[in-house]
């Protein structure tokens, strides 16, 4: 068992109880896990692979690498038995959405394998850096949790590659429209356990998820799937709010 996939095993152990409704496919996602972990040491291993994924924006570097992406298809499939479908219809679907593709999984675990090695490059060259939306600066993903570091410093974290940026160094803001008025957005959490919140805000009505306790140790992508279960305290937003999440 790989490093990766040890200290996902050890989160979900120990923090499952977080997610909403405590569910989680134990199984497949410890399997996806050690498909992505093998898929990052392999190209690790591979100098043009880290060239062309350190010199190019993600999409480009993936269309340089669409033969390596393709056979990548032919293992993982292998892998998780499943019968082996087009490459090039499941890398469109997965392009433009459409997720009820045959093979759109394949690909997004595939691709998510460069995302994350990407992310990782990205932050040993420039750490963390400052950028004030929701939009992640490697990938492109728009992540919905935040990460709450002190209580001027809050930071948003990938739900696709994992990587973790600085949205704000002066208290919490809006990532969405850049909204700071304290009296205009709100963060919903028990009453005695204030490990996760719900954010709100008042001015865009966008909502998001809030990591309140630093102190849970996980894998940056755990992190993502445990916020989740700040979604218990949804009822607590006003019922005629106007309200836009994903």
């Amino acid at each position: 068992m790989g490093r990766m996939v040890e200290e996902l095993r050890n989160a979900i152990n120990r923090y499952k109880h977080l997610l909403k409704g405590g569910e989680i496919d134990y199984d497949k996602t410890l399997l996806v896990e050690e498909i992505e972990e093998e898929l990052i040491e392999n190209a690790k291993r591979n100098d043009e692979i880290i060239k062309i994924l350190d010199n190019n924006e993600l999409t480009t570097a993936l269309a340089k690498l669409t033969e390596k992406l393709r056979e990548d298809y032919v293992r993982v499939s292998e892998k998780l038995g499943h019968r082996l479908t087009n490459f090039d219809e499941a890398l469109e679907a997965f392009l433009t959405g459409k997720k009820d593709v045959p093979g759109f999984n394949i690909i997004f675990i595939i691709i998510q394998a460069y995302a994350r090695l990407k992310a990782q490059l990205y932050e040993e060259e420039k750490g963390n850096i400052n950028n004030s939306t929701a939009e992640c600066p490697v990938c492109g993903a728009i992540s919905r949790t935040m990460l709450k570091e002190d209580e001027r410093t809050y930071s948003m974290i990938c739900p696709f590659c994992g990587y973790k940026w600085i949205v704000s160094t002066n208290g919490l803001r809006c990532p969405y429209c850049g909204n700071t008025d304290k009296l205009a957005i709100g963060v919903f959490t028990g009453k005695k356990l204030k490990r996760l919140g719900l954010a709100w805000c008042q001015s865009c009505g966008e909502t998001w998820r809030v990591v309140l306790d630093k102190g849970i140790k996980v894998p940056r992508l755990f992190l993502t799937a445990l916020s989740f279960g700040a979604e218990i305290y949804r009822n607590a937003i006003p019922r005629d709010a106007d309200v836009t999440d994903s």
